[in-house]
């Protein structure tokens, strides 16, 4: 087992390393891209400062426990951007061009390859960003700083990561019967926008949908929320059993189309 990690391990370097030299030459667009994402995010953060203008909660939470939630997504979202997202986004157009045969006879994880082969380092700068907003919420908040709240927040960190991941592999997974995918990428963006604001927000009906069927409040809303202490600790159980879950789901669910797929040539 340690020798199949140490050689994963390896190959993502390399394959981060190549990404981080081609997107070094172009540095203009590489600026650009993180200037970008930071005017937008200080936009969604000037939204929040505009809305405790005249309330001081929002579904039971005030404005530094609101910007902890959007910290928190933007640091779930950086990595899916940096490491997943322009993967994910090529596989409809490899299984329209052929390009999945190659990924077939690779030795090495299909999965693994079809999520990790590009690295976007431009994606980092949403994550900093975030780190900085739960930093802020921290201090605002007068919260304890200890090893075991950092540890709690990492493991919230990753089952929300696991979660979108997993959500975002199904998804793409339906362009093995789909032709049109261009929506994918908007149904993504939506979903990114939706895990942002608190649970109490939505109806019933809504919340149990988005908690147990499209798990989006098991990212970024119910990690926040065990973490700020509205909901019981023990509820980490629940948000990492729902994203194992969802991971077998999503990573059976693309072995299972790779089955039906027949080539390019048909």
């Amino acid at each position: 087992m340690s020798l199949v990690i140490k050689r994963y391990y390896l190959l993502l370097k390399v394959f981060m390393k190549n990404c981080i030299i081609r997107d070094l030459e172009f540095r203009m667009n590489f600026v650009t891209n993180l200037l970008t994402d930071f005017v937008f995010n200080i936009l969604k953060i000037f939204f929040i400062e505009l809305i405790f203008l005249n309330t001081p909660e929002v579904a039971g939470f005030n404005k530094y426990q609101m910007i902890f939630i959007f910290g928190t997504s933007f640091i779930i979202l950086s990595v899916y951007m940096t490491f997943v997202f322009f993967n994910h986004i090529r596989i409809p157009m490899a299984i329209q061009n052929g390009e999945f045969d190659f990924a077939l006879v690779k030795p090495m994880s299909t999965v693994f390859l079809l999520s990790f082969r590009y690295f976007n380092i431009a994606g980092i700068g949403s994550g900093l960003f975030g780190i900085y907003l739960v930093g802020l919420s921290f201090y605002k908040l007068n919260m304890q700083f200890d090893i075991l709240s950092v540890v709690l927040y990492l493991v919230l960190l990753i089952s929300g990561f696991l979660v979108y991941y997993s959500l975002s592999l199904i998804l793409y997974t339906f362009s093995f019967w789909t032709v049109k995918t261009g929506n994918f990428i908007n149904v993504m963006v939506d979903m990114g926008e939706i895990m942002k604001y608190p649970v109490g927000l939505f109806p019933k009906s809504v919340q149990l949908i988005l908690s147990f069927i499209v798990p989006l409040f098991m990212v970024a809303s119910y990690p926040s929320a065990i973490f700020l202490g509205k909901l019981p600790t023990s509820f980490t159980i629940i948000n990492l059993l729902v994203s194992l879950v969802f991971l077998s789901i999503s990573i059976s669910f693309i072995r299972y189309a790779s089955k039906c797929y027949s080539s390019a040539g048909g």
